[in-house]
């Protein structure tokens, strides 16, 4: 993404299609253009609580009912720790411990976002060859959506959200 004025006029863009129920995004946290409202005044702010307060802030400045942004509380590769064994299996990964200390998170969703500890990053510690767009897309396949969303609750939110769309 190189600035939050590109894609707000993609999102205004999509709006403008009458038949569009709903329109969302999902976003990596890490890595948004600076430009994004609210970005710089919540650095250092609780992910949880910064991602809930961007979405808000994000949905305030589109201003239509049928937007709905969706912010990942740090990148796509959270969701894959949902069920950490079944990501060992489909990146075969011998080791039982590749991931460092991720039980002291009571979810995925809150795996940090630091430089070497970042969910991508761990990955990629383990499995240098890792490539998120297909790799990521087949292990959340293989992971499923049930348990993702079981795992995920700021997920879980977003989808039962577009389910009522």
């Amino acid at each position: 993404m190189t600035s939050y004025d590109k894609i707000r006029q993609n999102i205004i863009h999509l709006l403008h299609d009458s038949g569009a129920v709903c329109v969302t995004t999902m976003f990596d946290n890490y890595g948004l253009p600076a430009d994004l409202p609210g970005k710089i005044s919540l650095q250092g702010v609780n992910p949880s609580r910064r991602v809930n307060r961007l979405e808000q802030e994000f949905a305030n400045n589109i201003n239509n009912q049928r937007f709905l942004p969706f912010l990942l509380l740090h990148e796509f590769e959270e969701l894959l720790f949902s069920a950490s064994n079944i990501l060992i299996e489909q990146l075969r990964l011998s080791s039982q411990q590749p991931f460092g200390q991720i039980e002291q998170f009571s979810t995925p969703e809150e795996i940090n976002d630091g430089s070497e500890t970042h969910p991508a990053a761990r990955i990629l510690r383990s499995k240098p060859d890792y490539r998120k767009p297909l790799g990521g897309v087949k292990i959340a396949e293989a992971i499923g959506l049930d348990i993702i969303r079981s795992r995920c609750p700021h997920f879980n939110q977003w989808v039962t959200r577009l389910e009522t769309c």
